[in-house]
C-alpha cells in the first residue's frame, strides 16, 4: 500500500501556460492530522508549565494554551511538502522552479484543498546544431601578435618597476628614471634568460589571451545564434526570483557607499528600468543556454567520467569544505557536461568521441 499516494486525492493539473502549470487538489483529513499529532508532539517535549515538568504537559491542556490556527496551518504545509514530491512524480511534471503553495481552504476534521504553481522544463526541438555550430566556428581568423603589443607590456613594467620620487622634489622638468631592459633587469622578473626569453614569453601569453578571447567570442556567438534558433519560454517566476535577488544585491552595495538608486544608476549609465530588462534577457538567455547544452549533451550521450568528476570534486571541495557535497558534486557534474557540450559543438570533443568509437571497431 502506497501510503503517500493515500495522503492526497482529486488532483488536476492544468495545461501548461507560459511554460507554468496549476496543480489543484486535496490532502485527505487522517493526513493532516497525523502531521497535526506529530506537531503537537514536537511541541510538548519543549513545553513548559507551573504545575507540570517539562515534556509532561497534558495535550488537552496543551491546546488550550497554544494557537490552535497556526498549529493546524502548520501541520498543513507539513502535508504538503511530504505529498508534493510524490505528487510531481506521480504525474510525470518536469518541475523547473521551485513551488508556489497556496492552501484555499482548511478546517480541523476536513480535507485541506490546494493550489501549486510550478514552472515547469519547456518543451522544445534542437535544430541541426552541428551545422550551427561548424558555421560560425569554421570562420577561423589569423591570430597574430604584433611587436608594439609587446613592447607596449614592456612599458607598462617599466612604468610599475619606476623608482618614485619624494613629492615635494617633484617638479615639472623631472624626468623618471625608467629601468632599462637589460638580461639583470629581466631576470628580477622572473624565470627569464635574457631579454629576448622575456619578449618571447610575453609575445606566447598575447597571443594565450588573444586566443581565449577568440574562443570566448566564438562560444558567444554560437549561444546566440542556438538561442534565437530555438523557440523556448523560461517561467517567468523563476527569471523574476532572479532579478528580485540581483536588485537585493545592489540595494547592498548602494546602501554600503551611501549612495541613492539614482545616483547609483547614473553612474552606470542606465535607468534602473534599463538594467531590470538587460537583466531579465540576459538570465533568460543564461536558462535557455542551459536548457540547449542539456538536451544535445542528452542526445550526443555525453558525460565525464568517474575520473573526472572526482578530480574536479576533490579540488572543489579543498576550497569549500562547508558546502554541502551533493550540491558541489551537482555543480561540477553539470559544468563537465556544459565543457565537453561545448567541445563537441567546436569539433574537439567529437573528434575524440569518433576516434574512441573507431578504435573500439578495430579492437
Amino acid at each position: 500500500m502506497d501510503i503517500q499516494k493515500e495522503s492526497y486525492q482529486n488532483i488536476k493539473i492544468s495545461p501548461a501556460k507560459h511554460s507554468i502549470v496549476e496543480i489543484e487538489g486535496e490532502i485527505t483529513a487522517e493526513s493532516l492530522e497525523i502531521h497535526r499529532k506529530k506537531m503537537l508532539t514536537e511541541i510538548k517535549k519543549d513545553f513548559e508549565m507551573p504545575g507540570f515538568r517539562k515534556g509532561n504537559v497534558p495535550e488537552q491542556i496543551l491546546e488550550k494554551n497554544m494557537n490552535t490556527k497556526h498549529l493546524l496551518e502548520d501541520a498543513a504545509y507539513s502535508a504538503l511538502e511530504e505529498v508534493y514530491p510524490h505528487i510531481i512524480i506521480d504525474k510525470n511534471i518536469k518541475v523547473f522552479t521551485a513551488p508556489t503553495i497556496t492552501i484555499t481552504k482548511l478546517a480541523l476534521g476536513n480535507p485541506i484543498t490546494f493550489k501549486i504553481s510550478v514552472g515547469i522544463v519547456p518543451e522544445f526541438k534542437l535544430p541541426n546544431y552541428k551545422k550551427i555550430a561548424a558555421e560560425i566556428i569554421k570562420k577561423e581568423e589569423t591570430i597574430t601578435v604584433e611587436d608594439k603589443e609587446v613592447e607596449g607590456v614592456m612599458r607598462q613594467i617599466q612604468i610599475m618597476r619606476a623608482p618614485l620620487k619624494p613629492k615635494e622634489k617633484e617638479t615639472e622638468s623631472d624626468e623618471v628614471a625608467y629601468p632599462e631592459f637589460t638580461d639583470e633587469f629581466v631576470k628580477t622578473l622572473g624565470n627569464f634568460k635574457d631579454v629576448a626569453d622575456f619578449k618571447e614569453k610575453i609575445r606566447e601569453n598575447i597571443l594565450e589571451e588573444k586566443r581565449f578571447e577568440a574562443k570566448k567570442q566564438k562560444r558567444e556567438m554560437l549561444a546566440k545564434k542556438l538561442v534565437e534558433e530555438i523557440p523556448m519560454e523560461i517561467p517567468a517566476l523563476l527569471i523574476e526570483e532572479e532579478v528580485a535577488h540581483i536588485k537585493e544585491k545592489i540595494e547592498g552595495e548602494i546602501k554600503k557607499h551611501n549612495l541613492t538608486k539614482d545616483e547609483y544608476f547614473k553612474r552606470i549609465k542606465k535607468t534602473e528600468e534599463q538594467f531590470t530588462q538587460e537583466q531579465r534577457e540576459y538570465i533568460t538567455n543564461q536558462y535557455k543556454m542551459k536548457l540547449i547544452l542539456k538536451k544535445i549533451a542528452e542526445e550526443e550521450k555525453i558525460e565525464p567520467t568517474k575520473e573526472e568528476l572526482e578530480h574536479e570534486f576533490n579540488h572543489v571541495k579543498e576550497h569549500y569544505e562547508d558546502m554541502d557535497p551533493y550540491r558541489i558534486y551537482g555543480y561540477i557534474e553539470e559544468m563537465l557536461i556544459n565543457e565537453k557540450t561545448l567541445q563537441f559543438l567546436e569539433g574537439k570533443e567529437r573528434e575524440n568521441k569518433n576516434d574512441e568509437e573507431e578504435h573500439l571497431h578495430k579492437e
